[in-house]
């Protein structure tokens, strides 16, 4: 866990064992949302000290937008609203744990792949672990009764307390009158009458304290940052997971953070099982792919020609056949087998180098796709550079090859890993 401190202001310091604090000191679970803020907010009024814990997952889609050039993002949410507060903050980057929790979360995914109690558990244990660190008391977090059917419901929140070894001191200030009498509250650190009692999905009531507040910075109620909770994100991390249970079994390699923000990248077409192309769709992910390119095959346009780039992310297994849903392509395929012996050699040469069969056939369909998406009036016929990079950053393969487009947009829309039926 790598502790960054981003702080607003200083809390106040330390004392001895002998001394009592001037405040109660809480941690509070931020995540630039509104309620997390609010929760914040509500309990600094109340003479409580408070420091916001931002939990980095890897899994954020915020992150990946100012990453790839979308959003222009020198201050995040989480710290525009923290100084809006007038708390210190402390980020703290955790995604090498969270992300093989996530890959096997033991209660289970949401609508998605989102793994909702599983995430609240560990990260109020992280949160429990810095208790001692900061001289903390008690931890609350933005949480509103009844608001996610999965997390948020009596009976999950009472485990997640249980589970997280945070019972007694776990508080939820936006819907606290409708829980039981806690250990800040019998300490007499916080009053009863001056937290919340809002349950549900309505925003009514935060909007209301947000504008009672000034608070102006947090993100849009409706907003979300998880990558998980995304339905085609999910499905591509999802079809991860399985192909590599499925072809590599008990070898299967965890996922990494290079996994993660891949995922998120371009238009996802798998050619078959432990196979698949994905293609650019901005300048923004184009750069990104080009820094994500170590260990991948990688494609590009000739530079006198405006396109995008593309990733070749495959699974170190034995070649399984194209499927049967690739009918035109095999057709394709068929009328062009006289071109194929270049790419049968450059295919042979990242066999020996990942450990993966694949076929010139399936070099030459991904070329033919990647083609597809060059500039308008472009050539059908065009030299692609081809390359292979290692994680010392030694370039092992770069071969110019001439692709044939492959048109059938239909064919490869049905293969785009969105909402793919195929198998």
């Amino acid at each position: 866990m790598t502790l960054k401190t981003q702080s607003t202001s200083k809390p106040e310091a330390k004392t001895t064992k002998t001394e009592s604090k001037k405040k109660p000191r809480a941690l509070v679970l931020m995540s630039g949302g509104l309620d997390s803020s609010l929760a914040a907010k509500m309990l600094k009024e109340q003479g409580v000290d408070v420091i916001g814990i931002y939990f980095y997952t890897g899994f954020c889609i915020t992150a990946q937008k100012s990453r790839t050039g979308l959003i222009d993002q020198p201050k995040s949410d989480v710290t525009k609203v923290a100084e809006q507060i007038g708390i210190p903050l402390e980020m703290i980057d955790i995604s090498r744990d969270y992300i093989p929790m996530v890959s096997k979360p033991k209660y289970g995914y949401g609508k998605n792949m989102n793994p909702c109690i599983d995430c609240r558990i560990f990260m109020l244990r992280k949160a429990k672990d810095l208790m001692e660190f900061f001289d903390a008391d008690f931890i609350a977090t933005g949480e509103v009764l009844g608001q996610r059917p999965k997390s948020q419901k009596p009976p999950t929140q009472r485990l997640i307390e249980k589970e997280s070894g945070l019972e007694g001191i776990l508080i939820r200030p936006l819907s606290y009158k409708h829980f039981p009498e806690s250990i800040p509250e019998k300490k007499g650190w916080i009053q009863r009458e001056k937290l919340g009692d809002i349950t549900g999905r309505s925003r009514k009531k935060q909007m209301e304290l947000a504008k009672k507040w000034g608070i102006t910075e947090a993100a849009t109620p409706a907003g979300g940052c998880c990558f998980l909770a995304d339905e085609t994100y999910s499905i591509r991390f999802k079809d991860l997971l399985q192909e590599r249970k499925k072809l590599l079994g008990d070898k299967a390699p965890e996922l990494t953070d290079r996994d993660v923000v891949v995922l998120g990248l371009g238009r996802q077409i798998k050619i078959r099982p432990g196979l698949k192309l994905i293609i650019g769709r901005f300048e923004g992910e184009n750069n990104v792919m080009y820094f994500y390119r170590q260990n991948r095959v990688y494609l590009e346009f000739p530079k006198e020609i405006p396109g995008p780039s593309a990733l070749i992310d495959s699974i170190a297994t034995e070649q399984v056949p194209l499927p049967d849903s690739w009918k035109k392509a095999k057709t394709f395929l068929a009328n062009n087998e006289d071109k194929l012996s270049n790419f049968e050699k450059i295919a042979q040469k990242i066999k020996v180098l990942t450990k993966t069969e694949m076929s010139g056939k399936e070099l030459m369909l991904m070329a033919g796709i990647f083609l597809r998406y060059r500039k308008k009036n472009a050539p059908a016929e065009l030299p692609i550079t081809l390359s292979f990079t290692d994680f010392e950053g030694n370039t092992l393969i770069k071969e110019k090859l001439t692709a044939i487009a492959y048109d059938e947009a239909d064919e490869i829309k049905n293969h785009i890993l969105a909402k793919a039926t195929f198998s």
